[in-house]
């Protein structure tokens, strides 16, 4: 597969604008914290709480270290020119995991309190997997903590099977208020992918 370095930034269609998945930077970090504050992003995520500009820091510095040595993209989604959600300055975050000797990747994302249902996670998440296949790869996972009902539908509409239940997994930095979780597995293969932008099967 492609040894060049990966790409700063995606920009993925929306609706009738853009969105803008792009590295992080020093400067988005008051937007990050600000974003992280909301509890339902701990709740089922990796997110740490409390969520501080230590934490938004260390993101960014993970990010672009992530970047740099190929090992994955973790990117801020921002809204594009017209964008109707443009009064925003950070929409979310997504990321793509990268094996690359297995070709096969794990992806995920948070969305900003006022951005969720508008579509933001669909297309994005939509917009990563088109890029992971395109690059080659053969195989895009993600896990979802059992409850989590609006991320499991996020999945399944750009085509996600749900392969089965890890029952009882320590949680260690995954959720809050739980030492141990069940979670969904994912798993979506080229020709089961159903690309928000077409509305067709790329495959």
């Amino acid at each position: 597969m492609d040894s060049q370095p990966l790409p700063t930034e995606l920009v993925i269609p929306h609706g009738d604008a853009e969105l803008i998945c792009r590295l992080p930077a020093l400067r988005d970090v008051p937007a990050i914290v600000e974003a992280c504050q909301d509890p339902e992003i701990p709740r089922w995520t990796r997110v740490p709480t409390p969520y501080g500009i230590e934490q938004g820091r260390g993101f960014v510095e993970f990010s672009l270290s992530s970047w740099g040595d190929r090992r994955g993209l973790e990117l801020l989604m921002t809204p594009g020119e017209g964008h109707p959600l443009a009064h925003l300055p950070l929409l979310g975050a997504c990321d793509a995991r990268l094996d690359w000797a297995g070709e096969q990747a794990s992806a995920g994302y948070w969305i900003h309190a006022e951005a969720r249902r508008h579509g933001v996670a669909k297309a994005a998440l939509g917009g990563i997997c088109r890029w992971l296949l395109d690059l080659g790869f053969k195989r895009v996972e993600a896990a979802v903590l059992v409850g989590n009902v609006g991320s499991c539908r996020t999945l399944e509409s750009v085509g996600f099977q749900l392969e089965g239940t890890r029952r009882s997994l320590a949680a260690g930095h995954c959720g809050v208020g739980a030492d141990r979780h069940d979670q969904h597995t994912f798993g979506l293969l080229p020709d089961e992918f159903l690309d928000p932008a077409s509305g067709r099967l790329s495959g």
